[in-house]
């Protein structure tokens, strides 16, 4: 996937995740945004990374 593409589908991802609903609570020590939840899990499953094939 060219850095083009991987940006668009990045900004899809974005999009998407404003549309989710947060149930979290702001005062329980909230770093994360859900779009940086979703763009980590992708990277995860995304590029397999050998070290992380051992949690399967």
């Amino acid at each position: 996937m060219g850095r083009g593409r991987l940006k668009t589908f990045i900004g899809y991802l974005d999009k998407a995740a404003e549309k989710l609903p947060d149930y979290r609570e702001a005062g329980n020590g909230l770093n994360y945004t859900i779009a940086d939840t979703l763009k980590s899990a992708l990277a995860v499953f995304y590029f397999l990374h050998p070290s992380l094939l051992n949690f399967r």
